[in-house]
């Protein structure tokens, strides 16, 4: 069987609990009861009667529940109270809609009135001391149902009702609300089966769905807030605020001032352009409508109620300055189409007047300033404010004219119209002069009229005429400017983009030199090791019998140091673009003699098949640098000795071809090897400094890694180019190709046959500070039967040579890095002094600085010869032979 139903009591309260117009039971109550059996199972059954009845049936079981009970200590011995509430209940007080007299919470006029409440309510016992705290008197009525109180205050028996705020009556006006108490459903007393599970349910509620009271409430009874509704482009009475895209103004400024007042949330917003204000309140949804003038045909108008004057102007005319207006005469009269009440008063103290309709106020002073209108109507304050327009220069007012201009705000005639009026209408009788001033002074003394572009250029279109031309020079002469602060600022970005590559490029060589110097360190610091530690070895007494062997690797590592020395100097002198180029006639036949002489003999000795092929037909005397070219071709070869193994084989090809030009050859250098090979990534770098394939290379083969980014750069250098085919683990071949003109004939130079016999005898001058350098130069020179004099710096040397005695001394060797005076300083004295020998006596450059402009400043000062140190003593006895037997022919 089906459980019964649970019998709820409920009496005449609309919005908690009634029965709509198709006979349903619904309401504020009825939701929260719903919502009660989701979590018990419970259907209902809806039991009619008077308030002070339900309690009867409720105390004797015949009903089970009842809701919107205020707890009271005299109700808790009858009824069981549920733990938690269902609501919040305000006590209110309402009367009829057509009774103005009554205005909310104006407890003054509530005197003597006669109140109606219900039997056996709390409500009677609260009244009656909140008349006490206000000082009001009233008497009672007692009804024993909602209905019949509310019938009795419509037919006019009393004069207000006071009930809970939970049953709504829309056809009555609020005019006071008194106390919140919360209310509960009630059960009868000891009935604990219902409530166990009423206050089981409502716990859930509570805890499950919180907002279910507020959502539940503010659908029955709150209201939203109050749009107020303005005319737009009606300055400084209300305009759209362009920066907070809100109505603005003198109105909106007492609207938000009654929101103040009156406790409610307003909203405040523009009319459509064009509506009228009394028919925008039935098509346009606004609750009310400020600014509507108080006249008489809009006092009688059924439809609509206007409240108190809430604000005072004057209705003022205007007119052109240079017209005579005879009000006894027909005048037209511009008027904004909207202002009804301004047409009838015109028509009605004006009848042969005629109306022409404008947009707006500006439009209508428009029509009168240009003759389309004899005067416009406005209030006073709209015409002061645009008089202050440059436009309306010419126009006047009229004092003729000068009518009340009361507004009020306007409302539907019906209970939520009626009722916000009397909310407002109280709001109006408390505001604050002085508070209507502050907002009229600041919406027009504060923020007065604004000119458009168009009101200055109308005024002042000669000036601005006059200034436009200005401006055009002034923006063309910006424009100039701007184009070239362009200009600058677009080399300034390319400019920077070129220091930040070029910066990322110096950190990269940076990186790259730290490594190379990293290598270079273990490069140096091996030979180094191998010399002082043969030097050590040489030294033991016990180990004379092997000092040629420890003398001859002492040799070898030393002329490898010197090699990487070299290396670093040339590529160092190539970055600073320091590294000139000689243009001297040559023997290609003489450089492939020395190259052979050299790598035959390493290449056996490393067990390596060394071929040089030789183009027969070429030419064989060319003009270039000498050195140079037998330097990129030493490189390459010495590259391919490293990394060839034992049983591998070498070549160098030289071959001719003509050129395009006349008098001059194609020389292709080839060097080609069957060694380790590399690579494609290291192909793609195998040119630039410092780069060697992997650490190992550097470990396994030594080297600094420099050999053939000087190639390329001494390549590219005499206008030719190299480039390089390879294939990891099968070998290399480097070719260079290079244009170099045809040259004269070198005579042979002597065979140098008895060259000791005749340096035998030969008195030198030597110039060193170094005291290592003087006696190994010494011991040099005296090892060929040469003596000597040593001068520790260019100072001694001059003052020697120039003390000596004609034929003292045959050749001079001059250090160049020498403190007091270096060598190119001396040369220069020695060749100035008065010395009979001082134009003729030969001088060898001896110096560490063995580039091209060193040697060519050497030249340049004076000197005859260089010889670049470390000292190779054929060298060195070569070029001394060779200036003291030209010396002696002179």
């Amino acid at each position: 069987m089906r459980p019964h139903p649970i019998r709820v009591g409920y009496t005449d309260s609309p919005g908690f609990i009634e029965k709509t117009a198709d006979g349903t039971i619904d309401g504020y109550g009825v939701a929260y009861l719903n919502e009660i059996s989701h979590y018990t199972g419970w259907r209902y059954e809806y039991v009619y009667a008077t308030w002070q009845e339900c309690l009867e049936l409720l105390a004797k079981g015949e009903i089970d529940l009842l809701g919107m009970a205020q707890y009271t200590p005299e109700r808790s011995k009858k009824y069981d109270f549920a733990s938690l509430p269902s609501g919040v209940e305000y006590m209110v007080m309402y009367v009829r809609n057509d009774d103005n007299g009554i205005y909310y919470n104006d407890y003054q006029s509530f005197n003597g009135l006669k109140i109606g409440v219900l039997k056996g309510n709390f409500q009677t016992e609260v009244l009656s001391e909140v008349a006490r705290k206000n000082s009001f008197t009233y008497q009672p009525v007692l009804f024993d149902s909602s209905q019949s109180m509310i019938a009795a205050l419509q037919n006019k028996q009393i004069d207000a009702v006071v009930t809970g705020s939970m049953p709504l009556y829309k056809d009555l006006r609020l005019v006071a609300r008194f106390q919140a108490d919360p209310i509960y459903f009630i059960t009868t007393k000891g009935n604990k089966a219902v409530l166990q599970r009423l206050n089981d349910a409502l716990m859930n509620i509570h805890a499950n769905t919180p907002e279910f009271e507020n959502t539940t409430y503010a659908t029955y009874y709150e209201r939203g807030p109050v749009t107020i509704g303005f005319l737009p482009n009606d300055e400084p009475l209300s305009s759209l605020n362009s920066d907070t895209q809100q109505p603005a103004g003198i109105l909106p400024g007492v609207a938000k001032e009654l929101e103040r007042l009156a406790g409610v949330k307003v909203i405040l917003k523009l009319l459509p352009p064009g509506a009228r204000l009394d028919q925008s309140l039935q098509t346009e949804g606004f609750d009310l409508i400020a600014g509507v003038t108080d006249y008489e045909p809009y006092r009688n108008n059924i439809s609509i109620r206007l409240s108190k004057t809430f604000f005072q102007g004057r209705v003022m005319a205007v007119v052109n300055k240079n017209n005579f207006i005879d009000i006894t005469k027909p005048q037209k009269v511009a008027l904004p189409f909207n202002y009804v009440a301004y047409k009838n008063l015109i028509l009605s103290n004006y009848p042969h007047f005629s109306i022409i309709n404008k947009n707006n106020t500006r439009d209508c002073l428009l029509a009168v300033a240009d003759g389309e209108a004899d005067l416009a109507l406005q209030n006073s304050h709209i015409i002061s404010y645009h008089l202050q327009n440059p436009r309306f220069s010419e126009l006047k007012i009229l004092s003729l004219f000068n009518f009340p201009d009361n507004l009020s705000l306007a409302a539907v005639n019906n209970a939520d119209g009626n009722q916000l009026l009397t909310i407002f209408n109280k709001c109006i009788d408390t505001l604050n002069p002085k508070t209507l001033d502050n907002i009229v002074m600041y919406e027009t003394v504060q923020s007065p009229y604004q000119p458009t572009l168009t009101d200055l250029i109308y005024k002042y279109n000669y000036l601005i005429t006059a200034l436009v031309i200005v401006l055009i020079v002034l923006f063309t002469a910006w424009l100039y400017f701007t184009l070239q602060r362009q200009k600058y600022l677009e080399l300034l970005e390319a400019k920077n983009l070129e220091l930040e590559r070029a910066a990322k490029q110096a950190l990269a060589a940076s990186e790259a030199k730290s490594s190379f110097l990293s290598r270079m360190s273990h490069e140096i610091r091996t030979p180094l090791n191998a010399i002082l530690g043969f030097t050590r070895l040489a030294l033991q007494p016990d180990k004379h019998n092997c000092h040629n062997e420890y003398l001859q690797k002492i040799s070898y590592s030393s002329e490898l140091l010197l090699g990487i020395v070299n290396d670093v100097l040339d590529m160092s002198a190539i970055e600073n673009q320091k590294l000139k180029l000689d243009n001297s006639p040559f023997q290609l036949s003489k450089i492939l003699q020395e190259l052979q002489s050299i790598y035959s003999a390493q290449c056996q000795d490393k067990n390596i098949s060394f071929r040089l092929h030789c183009d027969a037909a070429g030419h064989d005397v060319l003009l270039g640098d000498s050195l140079r070219l037998q330097q990129v071709l030493s490189n390459l070869l010495s590259n391919a000795v490293k990394f060839t193994e034992a049983g591998g084989q070498i070549t160098l090809s030289i071959t001719q071809q003509q050129a395009e030009a006349a008098g001059k050859t194609v020389l292709l250098l080839v060097v080609s090897d069957t060694g380790c090979g590399m690579s494609e990534q290291m192909l793609a770098q195998v040119f630039q400094p410092f780069e060697q394939e992997d650490g190992s290379t550097a470990r396994k083969y030594g080297g600094s890694g420099l050999g053939l980014s000087i190639v390329k750069y001494l390549v590219e250098a005499m206008g030719g180019s190299v480039s390089v085919h390879s294939v990891k683990d099968s070998g290399s071949t480097f070719t260079v190709r290079l244009t170099l003109p045809y040259a004269e004939n070198i005579t042979a130079a002597g065979s140098g046959t008895g060259t000791a016999q005749s340096l035998i005898g030969l008195h030198l001058l030597l110039a060193e500070d170094n005291l290592l350098n003087q006696e190994l130069c010494l011991e040099l020179l005296q090892s060929r039967g040469i003596s000597s004099d040593c001068a520790g710096n260019g100072q001694e040397a001059l003052e020697l040579f120039s003390g000596s005695a004609p034929g003292t001394y045959d050749l001079i060797l001059m250090d160049i890095q020498m403190p007091v005076m270096d060598g190119y300083q001396a040369t220069q004295a020695i060749r100035a002094s008065s010395h009979p020998q001082a134009q003729t006596i030969p001088i060898i450059s001896l110096s560490a600085d063995a580039f091209t402009e060193d040697i060519q400043r050497a030249y340049a000062s004076g000197m005859d010869a260089h010889v670049s140190k470390p000292v190779v003593p054929e060298e060195l006895f070569a070029a001394i032979e060779r200036l003291v037997q030209k010396n002696h022919k002179k």
